[in-house]
């Protein structure tokens, strides 16, 4: 038998997996495809018809006032307690949905009347401009899935950065969802770096053993009773829990009392605990009362403590040419929460948080993603807690050239005119006390004048009852928005914040009419 050279074939062992069957790709539902291919033009506008015409009628001038109608929130929710639907709808039905059971139950921020809360309702613009970012749908995080986008959030933090830190060429910054995750990502940092000062990376050996290493018995964290929520809550998520958080009384205006922050700086290093960051407020939520910024800083810096400053309602003092004086020392704080979306007229969520010195960042303890590919530009993921976020920062960009710094000036002085009148109008009536006196910001806290003077047990709820009862018929008339705060006393103050651009000094002065008359009624 003469050699034959053997082929490949004959080389296959018996164990060859075996051909594969045949695949079989199911039929997308023609919904599916028109959602996801590209479309032609007519076709596509022909989509957006519905959305447009919704959105239109969203943006008109309103017939109203800003309240929905007194439907009870049992009777809302029966819409929505039906069970995934097995087979997709038309989207003109639903649409049909949103227009019947939406629309009508949701707060017109948007009306002149609105003085409910401290964000600037959102522009037309920034509307329209949601639309175009969900179309480029560019994702910041990396640049290799941004690329443009990131350049535009670059330099939006720039802009940012240069009115609350300026001449500071080390100054940085990231964008957040908002105020509070900017406050604590914030303490998060500046835990990180005061641990690491005291000879112990956090990062590395977990907050037991980094504060066991440094020799302390704790560290703590020192704010005012009137600082935001989302402050304690970042104190208890850090792992410091309540013992780690020193609450300080505010004075007679909200703002903190220098008095007792020093005292508790002194007592903290005593009984052997890190005095860690001090917290300061620019526009407290509920009076807009900004804690003494330089005042402040010079004790945490005496006793080495780092400074956070909670600016997401007082940043838009930075635009105000004769305002921003209230913001004195902010520039030497570590870090300062802002909030976009609160006061350039912006839909959330868009929050920022800046800091002096850029290298903080970095402490976060997060690497780059290993599924995404090198770019030319460090990725903006690994200053910030989140994993994806979409280029929102395009819509600040926009109004930021639109509208200026001396735009958002005006705007900032228009709302502080607005307060001060109807503060002056209210001081006149005699009916009201106001808390304080004089409005720190572009809002104000009012209660009618107590009936009793003395501390009887029951006055404090018989008083905080009669302005409950004054703000729901207010509020029951629909014409007007308005909101209430709880001072750390208990006493309940009805609050009206001046924030809309649309607000007029007679749609003040119509709000301060009808809460005075309101006030007789109750005498």
């Amino acid at each position: 038998m003469s050699a034959t050279r053997a082929t490949p074939t004959a080389m296959v062992p018996d164990t060859a997996l075996p051909s594969a069957p045949d695949v079989s790709f199911p039929e997308l539902p023609e919904a599916l495809r028109a959602a996801f291919e590209a479309q032609p033009e007519d076709a596509v506008r022909a989509r957006l018809e519905g959305f447009v015409a919704l959105t239109l009628q969203r943006l008109r001038a309103p017939t109203s006032g800003p309240m929905p109608p007194p439907v009870p929130a049992r009777t809302v929710a029966l819409t929505f307690d039906g069970p995934l639907p097995d087979q997709g709808q038309p989207v003109e039905h639903i649409l049909a949905d949103i227009a019947a059971h939406v629309m009508p139950h949701g707060r017109d921020k948007r009306a002149p009347t609105w003085f409910a809360q401290l964000d600037v309702p959102p522009t037309d613009i920034s509307v329209f401009s949601g639309l175009l970012i969900r179309a480029l749908a560019q994702d910041p995080i990396t640049f290799s899935s941004a690329r443009s986008g990131t350049f535009v959030e670059q330099q939006v933090l720039r802009w940012l950065t240069s009115l609350a830190f300026p001449d500071t060429p080390t100054a940085g910054g990231c964008f957040t969802s908002g105020g509070t995750q900017s406050n604590f990502q914030a303490l998060l940092l500046l835990r990180n770096h005061c641990l690491l000062r005291a000879g112990a990376d956090v990062n590395a050996l977990g907050l037991f053993e980094a504060l066991t290493r440094t020799g302390h018995r704790g560290m703590r964290v020192f704010a005012s009773e009137a600082s935001h929520p989302s402050i304690f809550a970042a104190v208890r998520q850090l792992g410091l829990g309540d013992a780690g958080l020193h609450r300080l009384p505010a004075d007679g205006e909200d703002r903190v009392s220098l008095e007792a922050l020093e005292a508790a700086l002194a007592g903290a290093r005593r009984e052997g605990h890190l005095p860690a960051v001090v917290v300061l407020t620019a526009g407290t939520s509920g009076v807009g009362a900004v804690d003494p910024l330089r005042a402040g800083m010079r004790l945490a810096r005496e006793y080495g403590a780092l400074v956070h400053v909670d600016a997401a309602h007082g940043s838009m003092l930075l635009f105000s040419q004769r305002h921003q004086g209230l913001l004195d020392g902010l520039q030497d704080a570590d870090t300062v929460t802002l909030d976009p979306h609160k006061v350039l007229g912006l839909n959330a969520p868009l929050g920022g948080l800046l800091v002096r010195d850029a290298r903080l960042l970095t402490l976060l303890g997060k690497s780059s993603l290993g599924y995404f590919v090198a770019g030319e530009v460090a990725d903006l993921g690994e200053v910030t807690l989140d994993g994806s976020r979409a280029l929102n920062s395009l819509g600040a960009w926009l109004l930021l050239r639109h509208f200026g710094r001396d735009g958002y000036g005006r705007l900032v002085d228009h709302l502080f005119a607005l307060a001060a009148d109807f503060t002056r109008r209210l001081r006149e009536s005699g009916l009201f006390e106001l808390f304080p006196e004089a409005p720190a910001m572009n809002l104000l806290a009012f209660r009618l004048v107590p009936k009793a003077r003395g501390p009887r047990p029951g006055d404090l709820a018989r008083e905080n009852a009669r302005n409950e009862a004054l703000l729901s018929r207010l509020l029951e008339g629909r014409r007007f928005a308005a909101s209430c705060y709880r001072h750390a006393s208990g006493r309940l103050y009805l609050r009206a914040v001046f924030i809309n651009p649309a607000s007029r000094p007679e749609h003040m002065a119509a709000l301060a009419d009808a809460l005075i008359q309101l006030g007789r009624e109750a005498e």
